[in-house]
């Protein structure tokens, strides 16, 4: 069990700076780097399936014409509290 325990805990630490990278990646626009789009594309395949079903419950927070989404960060938060537990 404590091979299990120990393959999580990094899955989730991986994870965790997948996800942080996605959102500062969001920060950039990537349309004209073509290494960065990749990445991008990379990024968003990998951390999708986690934030899409949370972006279901919880909406992007309208201002005007921006429109702020902390689904990325909530999962962050999340996956630091399952490793807190887990490891």
């Amino acid at each position: 069990m404590g091979v299990i325990r120990e393959i999580a805990c990094w899955f989730l630490y991986i994870y965790s700076f997948v996800l942080i990278a996605r959102i500062l990646l969001s920060w950039i626009p990537i349309r004209f780097l073509e290494r960065i789009e990749t990445l991008g594309g990379i990024l968003y395949t990998l951390t999708d399936p986690v934030l899409r079903p949370l972006r279901r419950v919880l909406s992007p927070l309208r201002l005007g014409a921006i429109a702020l989404d902390f689904v990325p960060a909530i999962a962050v938060v999340a996956i630091m509290f399952l490793r807190r537990i887990i490891c």
